[in-house]
């Protein structure tokens, strides 16, 4: 109880410990540093202690000097040798080696927090250090390729994780550690990266059919899994930016996999459905805009975390920025489903909805229509008919709403950041409807009568001293 009494005036003093406790920093450290090499004290004292040093590395920079030993870290570092040093370091080291087969304790949580600080705060000779020792980001990814592992109390671990790579991987891009590169080209490999992806985009996190009712209505739950998500989406962003050659690479070797696979039917003269291709043809980054679409439909329809919502919009936003142009019947019809679903729920619940997730849902809207070319096939379709009124109806509704408020409230902050984004769609909606089915978007807008609106807003905003957004529109 005392070291995490430590632990909260670390957290929320701003005076340094160091100076209150008046101990040498060499009597401080060993004495902290002992219980974790007791093998007669309980696993409770040794995680408080390593939680401590965790909060002292983010808020008392003298006191995580101490434990640190950043000195005899930098020896170690210059000899370049295979020794240990006894230190934190090296105990959050051991448990993160000796436990990556069955992580599921506090202990490994708790190391591997240690090791997010030290990336956070960019302590960079001791990670200098940390890189250095044998196995180091084997032993550290190790998670990512055995999914289920982590569980529960220890879930946020692949947050953590997440973070320490992704930031790894922005600091030295393609120069990062041969042992680091090599875990990457793993996650492209088998499909590892797209099962860590169904996994972090996917709310319910490890958790059973039977407790699914209860983890849902759990704060704490919804916490951890919007804090992975969260790393998820700056990790691939990172990891897709940063790598694009391994990610042609992969879709290239799919293409050719798939191009044999044809042929050898053909040879055989054996007919196969076709619905039963068609996942080999999807690339890597679809199969992940397509977890993060579905993901966001579900957590919109349910009402869920509204943080986790503007992130998932976010994440879709940035990965469908990266797509080619497809004309796939199948493929775009069923993101047209999904974007209509979203869509549709914003009229029912717009109160309900923040500024960034508004705006986030109405920009990756706006990309989808922008990255996307539908086929003639699509247009003669009737469920293409059906789902772009579907959208046009509710663009329409919230766009009689927005410009409503904006006549009412010139100065009202939310119609100001969320109404250039709407008008935005309405303009691009108006221009792929208009190629096909004109009569389609001229009926609603006149039902909604949009059309006075607008004149009215514009000659609204030309009177005002500083124009919006919207004017430029």
């Amino acid at each position: 109880n005392s070291v995490k009494l430590l632990s909260r005036f670390a957290d929320n003093r701003h005076q340094s410990l160091m100076a209150c406790i008046g101990m040498e920093a060499n009597t401080m450290r060993q004495m902290y540093l002992k219980p974790l090499y007791s093998s007669t004290e309980s696993e409770e004292i040794k995680i408080a202690v390593l939680e401590l040093v965790t909060e002292c590395i983010h808020k008392q920079a003298s006191l995580a000097e101490a434990f640190l030993n950043a000195l005899e870290l930098k020896e170690c570092v210059q000899k370049k040798t295979g020794e240990e040093s006894e230190g934190f370091v090296h105990i959050a080291l051991a448990i993160i080696r000796k436990r990556k087969e069955t992580p599921n304790d506090r202990a490994y949580l708790a190391s591997v927090q240690l090791l997010h600080a030290l990336w956070h705060e960019r302590r960079t000779l001791v990670i200098s250090y940390i890189r250095m020792r044998d196995n180091f980001f084997t032993n550290f990814c190790h998670p990512l390729f055995h999914i289920a592992e982590l569980k529960g109390q220890v879930a946020p671990a692949y947050a953590y994780i997440l973070t320490c790579l992704g930031t790894e991987i922005y600091w030295y891009k393609d120069q990062v550690h041969s042992a680091l590169q090599d875990s990457i080209g793993n996650l492209f490999k088998n499909n590892q990266l797209v099962r860590l992806s169904l996994y972090c985009t996917d709310q319910l996190h490890g958790v059973g059919r039977d407790e699914s009712i209860e983890m849902e209505d759990d704060p704490t739950h919804s916490a951890v899994s919007t804090k992975i998500l969260i790393a998820w989406k700056e990790f691939v962003y990172v990891l897709v930016k940063s790598f694009p050659e391994k990610v042609k690479e992969l879709e290239d070797e799919k293409n050719k996999k798939l191009k044999g696979q044809e042929t050898n039917k053909e040879n055989e003269v054996q007919k196969t459905p076709k619905k039963q291709n068609r996942p080999e043809t999807y690339s890597l980054r679809r199969i992940l805009c397509i977890h993060a679409l579905n993901a966001l439909t579900n957590e919109i329809i349910r009402q869920g975390n509204m943080l986790a919502i503007s992130t998932l919009a976010e994440l879709y936003l940035l990965l469908v920025t990266t797509q080619e142009l497809q004309k796939d019947l199948d493929k775009n019809l069923a993101a047209l489903k999904k974007i209509s679903s979203i869509l549709t729920q914003l009229p029912h619940h717009y109160k309900l909805f923040s500024e960034s997730a508004m705006y986030n849902i109405l920009a990756s809207c706006c990309r989808f229509f922008e990255s996307t070319e539908f086929s003639t096939e699509d247009v003669l379709s009737s469920d293409w008919a059906m789902h772009m009124e579907r959208i046009i109806r509710a663009v329409c509704s919230l766009l009689s709403r927005e410009l409503g408020i904006f006549l009412a409230d010139r100065e009202n902050e939310r119609t100001k950041l969320i109404l250039p984004s709407l008008l935005c769609l309405g303009i691009i909606l108006g221009q792929e409807v208009g190629r096909h089915a004109l009569h389609l978007w001229q009926d609603l807008v006149a039902k909604y009568h949009i059309a006075s609106q607008l004149i009215e807003t514009s000659a609204a905003v030309l009177q005002m001293e500083e124009l919006p957004e919207s004017c430029l529109l």
